[in-house]
């Protein structure tokens, strides 16, 4: 489903329940189809849905709304993301790093590249990975 874009099998996924974790991954699944259609308010609308229902959000929800985001270009709101992922108490990985940088980077914003990857350098972040130099 997610690669065909469909997102009326996720959706009718959603609807039938299941449990705490299959809703989540099945959130991030809908997610990842609306930024790769471009749709960043339908992938917000899940994440708030979601919520709304007492699920709890992964690192993976938060990536995937950060990459809903850099899809448009919307550097901001995928810094708003990061922010509220970490405000939340979740660590940042590989994935999200990279994909800040992809955002940071198309926008030719490299200052902010610098800085989030000296903050990297400087925190207890686990070392960078092949996912993370090839989203360079």
């Amino acid at each position: 489903a997610a690669r065909s874009g469909n997102t009326s099998l996720v959706e009718a996924f959603l609807r039938e329940g299941g449990t705490a974790e299959a809703r989540v991954e099945a959130v991030n699944i809908a997610i990842h189809m609306y930024a790769m259609n471009c749709d960043v308010e339908s992938a917000e609308r899940h994440f708030f849905v979601m919520e709304e229902e007492g699920l709890v959000a992964s690192v993976v929800t938060f990536n995937r709304l950060i990459n809903a985001s850099a899809v448009v270009g919307d550097c901001r709101r995928a810094k708003f993301w990061l922010d509220v992922m970490m405000r939340r108490g979740l660590q940042p990985n590989c994935v999200t790093i990279g994909t800040m940088c992809k955002a940071l980077s198309s926008q030719g914003m490299v200052s902010e590249v610098r800085s989030l990857l000296d903050w990297v350098e400087h925190s207890d972040f686990a070392e960078l990975n092949e996912y993370f130099f090839a989203s360079l």
